[in-house]
């Protein structure tokens, strides 16, 4: 039982599963060997986008869209994070990307989530973040990141210890702006007092308009604090 029934809708579950292993069972194959455990979590890593059929790493097998003359077509801003692929492998694929034209790009990127055995735990530890933010420096191939962004807001540390260091990175020319992600207005006004925040990045969709109806879209605009969200087609 290669694909677990949690991951289908249970009223369509023998259509999905035939339409689907008919799909995926040459991409699978490197499952057939693993363990219950194991083979659920390649399958989970599978539907998330996280595995390719060569090298088990989705972001691998990406292939940066340039025109002729090398550049990136169209693209100025690029959002990523350490969290995104099984071992920051996004910061990888773009520190590959920009070789060359890092000076014609924008870079956004997060401290705060620490991926580990593919669940996703936050820490807004001093330590961890200034640790993160070197990695996340050589990952990118770059000597500063243009946008440092705090993902989201860690319960157990708190978020001031954090947002004191937005100021030691500019000093040392590390981050040119500091911004957070999932933040609600209470804390984006002390993200604004602390660390001086250039713009926050909420989810918002048609199927998510919580950003809106709780004023943090408002607040924002009030304070001339830039927005850039995420999740436009609410997940899908």
């Amino acid at each position: 039982q290669l694909l677990p029934e949690y991951m289908f809708d249970r009223q369509r579950i023998p259509e999905q599963k035939r339409a689907v292993e008919a799909r995926v069972e040459k991409l699978l194959r490197p499952a057939q060997s693993l363990d219950e455990a194991g083979r659920e979590r390649f399958v989970h890593d599978f539907i998330c986008g996280n595995v390719d059929r060569h090298s088990g790493n989705f972001f691998l097998r990406f292939d940066p869209p340039k025109s002729k003359d090398g550049k990136l077509s169209g693209i100025t801003l690029i959002d990523t994070a350490p969290a995104y692929g099984l071992d920051c492998d996004a910061e990888k694929l773009v520190g590959e990307a920009l070789q060359g034209i890092r000076d014609k790009v924008v870079i956004s990127d997060k401290c705060g989530i620490i991926r580990k055995y593919g669940e996703y735990i936050r820490c807004l530890s001093p330590w961890v973040v200034r640790g993160q933010l070197e990695d996340s420096l050589r990952n990118l191939k770059t000597d500063y990141i243009d946008i440092y962004m705090i993902h989201w807001p860690d319960l157990n540390f708190g978020i001031d210890d954090a947002l004191d260091l937005p100021a030691r990175f500019k000093k040392e020319g590390k981050i040119r702006e500091a911004a957070v992600s999932n933040f609600s207005t209470d804390q984006i006004a002390k993200a604004a007092e602390k660390a001086g925040i250039i713009c926050v990045q909420p989810p918002l969709s048609i199927l998510d308009r919580e950003t809106i109806s709780s004023g943090i879209l408002s607040y924002c605009a009030e304070n001339g604090i830039g927005t850039m969200t995420y999740g436009a087609l609410g997940g899908g």
